[in-house]
């Protein structure tokens, strides 16, 4: 924090200079932790009650003015975040004496240290990510109580004191940049033992650049006894189907559509969390190829689209055909992987694929156009999903959210310290046998900050935190696929 002079007239028109302290760019760590918990404004008055707490010549109390001046929010911002703050009991009101005549301002101060507080926000918001699924019924329409079985999945207080041993994740592919959410604790922790780095580089071909580091003491705490099993499986249908029948397996990894395609197939998972809010697909060519810029969906009528039509990119990609209304004029050419080699052979005009694939190919030289998925449609990326016979085991139910807990306490580590998730990624990925060059730390490093960049962003996530999701989203995507014709055509 650093202190700021701010002056006002007062009545008269004679100059009040004040003195308030004021965060500053040192504090973003301690921002963006508390922010995966709570929402980025309710996040950044808590970071500043705890700034102002742990400075000795600083009285820990603020006013609505102080904080409204401290934070750089609206005075209505600050008082709906206090708000928030007071009901969920990590911030107290109480008043404070002034020379001015009237009644005494309402202030507020903390109410535990700041390492208390962060594991605090972490557990809670678990808990709150185990609520939203709860809220999750059979059909995904979001209207029902989660249980559509009959069977309850669970209370939040169960087993919240034992210590959970292993979690095991079944990914959707061999862990990859769009898994760093994941990593976080993992990396975290290897920090902790001395066997990770806080100093990264940027990853790019230009002249790196350091990372800030997290400021000394705000490091995430992360816990040794939870361990952490990654399974990479093939695609999310895959994973879902490992999460269902595997006992052993907590979590899957799967694409948004993929889940709702899978609940109608009749797999009971329910998602817990979204890694990232809006989907990473796109539909892409090379301007070689396409021999014009592709700028609009309704260019692809009389040409070949190629996907792999049962994967996440080939539902989302029949579903923008549909949604455009052109989904009967595209050459849909069946593609069982190798997609770029399809595009730069000609077999085809256009693909599906994410957006790191498009961007490789602009880094080897060629002139790319993309359509984004999420620039068309509001669609969540890859989503955390159980069983709902996990949920409802109370063994299980307390790894989820011991894992829940982990991984919000350090999605700021992965957006601050994205080079030491890759590496904890990269020595995963080579721990189990999947190393070469499409999983070189490099590559994952990239991905990982384009996804962070472009796809991890959302009004609900700035309002309530990493990983939130809400059954009217589901609900809408799941019609949308009825209504495209996909949710039954992978049915059939």
């Amino acid at each position: 924090m650093r202190l700021a002079v701010v002056a006002r007239y007062a009545p008269h028109q004679t100059m009040d200079r004040r003195t308030f302290p004021v965060l500053t760019d040192a504090d973003e760590p301690l921002i963006t932790r508390l922010a995966a918990g709570l929402g980025e404004n309710t996040g950044r008055v808590l970071a500043y009650l705890l700034c102002r707490s742990r400075e000795a010549d600083l009285d820990r109390t603020a006013t609505l003015t102080a904080i409204h001046i401290g934070t750089g929010l609206s005075k209505n911002a600050a008082r709906t975040s206090l708000d928030r703050l007071e009901k969920r009991g990590f911030v107290e009101r109480t008043t404070v004496q002034t020379s001015s005549p009237g009644r005494p301002p309402n202030a507020w101060h903390a109410v535990d240290s700041l390492a208390t507080t962060a594991r605090d926000v972490a557990d809670e918001h678990a808990d709150r990510l185990l609520r939203q699924a709860a809220r999750f019924d059979d059909d995904g329409t979001g209207t029902g109580t989660g249980t559509g079985t009959g069977t309850p999945i669970g209370s939040d207080q169960e087993h919240r004191t034992e210590t959970p041993q292993r979690v095991r994740v079944a990914l959707n592919w061999h862990p990859n940049g769009f898994h760093g959410a994941l990593f976080g604790p993992v990396a975290a922790a290897a920090d902790e033992s001395g066997t990770g780095t806080l100093n990264c580089t940027t990853g790019s071909e230009s002249e790196p650049e350091p990372e800030p580091e997290p400021e000394p003491g705000l490091e995430p705490e992360t816990e040794s006894e939870l361990g952490l099993g990654f399974h990479a499986c093939a695609g999310s249908s895959a994973a879902v189907q490992t999460v269902v029948d595997d006992e052993e397996t907590d979590l899957a990894v799967a694409g948004a559509a993929t889940v709702l395609c899978e609940r109608a197939a009749g797999r009971d998972v329910v998602p817990v969390a979204v890694l990232l809010p809006r989907s990473p697909v796109v539909l892409h060519t090379t301007r070689a190829v396409f021999g014009e810029p592709f700028e609009r969906l309704d260019q692809l009528r009389g040409r070949r689209l190629g996907m792999p039509p049962a994967s996440e990119t080939g539902l989302l990609g029949q579903l923008l055909l549909s949604q455009a209304g052109i989904r009967d004029t595209v050459d849909v050419v069946e593609l069982a992987g190798e997609e770029r080699t399809a595009l730069e052979s000609g077999d085809v005009d256009a693909i599906t694929g994410v957006a790191a694939d498009a961007s490789r190919l602009e880094r080897n030289g060629a002139t790319v156009d993309v359509i984004s998925i999420a620039e068309q449609y509001p669609v969540y990326g890859p989503a955390l999903v159980a069983s709902r016979e996990g949920l409802t085991d109370p063994e299980t139910r307390a790894r989820i959210r011991a894992f829940l807990a982990a991984v919000t306490a350090t999605w700021g580590w992965v957006q601050h310290c994205p080079s030491s998730v890759a590496t904890a990624i990269a020595d995963r990925t080579m721990r189990v046998g999947g190393a070469d060059e499409a999983q070189s730390r490099d590559r994952i490093d990239r991905t990982l900050r384009l996804a962070t960049d472009q796809f991890a962003r959302s009004d609900g996530v700035r309002k309530h935190g990493w990983g939130w999701h809400t059954p009217d989203d589901w609900q809408r995507l799941r019609a949308a696929l009825v209504q495209g014709g996909v949710l039954e055509s992978r049915r059939a």
